[in-house]
């Protein structure tokens, strides 16, 4: 269950497998197309980590005994592996033999990685903007009171369409009251509002 919440908060493969690490204290590893997307070392395991980073390209030319139970290299590591697609794995590596439950992890975090490798990329992060922004009077006063009466009286959407912070807008409609005697949350005030646009 960790290891799913880490991929719905970071869609990265070594998000859930450096929990799963963390967890078990079992090295882990994630490889899409032969490359690692993820090593993750047991605590203090570093010197594993690395001895099982150089074994891995002679691992995957070892395609003919590929059991689903664990093993031993010559290296004396002990490798579980769980295929999650076609060219993805999952790994589990140490220098003590795995119990039961270090199995039902493994299948557990190739379940969750094989919905990660299905889900569509995300968008890159940056700044929200809004879908469409309502043409500007030029008058920040003006478009903020538009602005609430299209918004049916609601700030957030208000700010949203604005591109302000909602403190901005509620800021606006306090002076908007105070010198024009204008609150585009009053049901009256607003249809002026918008007739005044329309008619325009």
């Amino acid at each position: 269950m960790a290891g799913a919440e880490a991929a719905l908060a970071d869609p990265q493969p070594g998000a859930p497998a450096g929990v799963l690490a963390t967890r078990l204290r079992r090295g882990v590893a994630v490889t899409v197309e032969g490359a690692f997307a993820a090593l993750n070392p047991r605590p203090a395991g570093t010197a594993l980590a690395t001895r099982f980073a150089a074994a891995h390209a002679r691992l995957l030319g070892d395609r003919s005994s590929r059991p689903a139970a664990p093993r031993r290299t010559r290296d004396g590591l002990w490798i579980l592996e769980r295929s999650v697609g076609p060219s993805a794995s999952a790994w589990l590596f140490d220098d003590l033999p795995f119990a039961a439950v270090d199995a039902v992890a493994l299948e557990a975090l190739a379940v969750t990685l094989r919905a990660l490798l299905r889900r569509p990329l995300a968008p890159p992060a940056g700044p929200r903007t809004p879908a469409r922004l309502p043409p500007s009077t030029g008058d920040p006063m003006r478009d903020t009171l538009l602005a609430v009466a299209r918004a049916n009286g609601r700030i957030a959407p208000a700010a949203r369409s604005l591109g302000v912070h909602r403190n901005t807008v509620l800021y606006r409609l306090r002076r908007a009251s105070a010198e024009l005697g204008v609150d585009p949350r009053r049901p009256d005030d607003a249809l002026k509002l918008l007739r005044s646009v329309d008619e325009a």
